[in-house]
């Protein structure tokens, strides 16, 4: 696989070939904050297209994970981020992939992860004056009804 060649060339970025039938994807990356920006340039040089941008309470730190699929090609890559929970800034790809901006915003309102250099932080789907919380964390452990929320 030419991305998983090209992805292996850059030194912070661990990439490796995954077994498609039992994972989804078929190049499986873990880097830090700093190769963020980088990677989503090289991805979007071969021309992959974004899934999604979520993110894991996976104490004790965060991780943002970015989903990557190629049109022309049977190719899906996942991207892992780890996010120091006492931080929960990371880069923004928005201006690399214009589809990343709301799915960003969706992961500030769950998890609060601000996404630095974001043209629009604000709420996409909870009340601006519910700032603090976010119902995808592990330290929400109540229940809230759908009214609550």
């Amino acid at each position: 696989m030419k991305i998983l060649e090209r992805l292996k060339e850059l030194e912070g970025v661990e990439a490796i070939a995954s077994d498609y039938p039992s994972t989804g994807v078929h190049v499986d990356v873990l880097m830090g904050l700093t190769w963020v920006r980088t990677f989503a340039s090289l991805i979007r040089e071969e021309d992959f297209l974004i899934e999604s941008v979520t993110a894991v309470d996976a104490e004790p730190n965060m991780m943002v994970l970015y989903h990557f699929t190629h049109p022309d090609e049977l190719c899906r890559v996942v991207a892992r981020v780890l996010v120091e929970r006492v931080v929960k800034r990371c880069p923004t790809i928005s201006d690399i992939y214009p589809g990343a901006n709301w799915h960003e915003r969706e992961v500030r309102d769950f998890f609060g992860i601000t996404f630095e250099d974001h043209p629009d932080m604000t709420p996409l789907i909870l009340p601006e004056d519910q700032v603090d919380f976010h119902p995808l964390l592990k330290k929400e452990k109540k229940i809230k009804t759908l009214s609550e929320v």
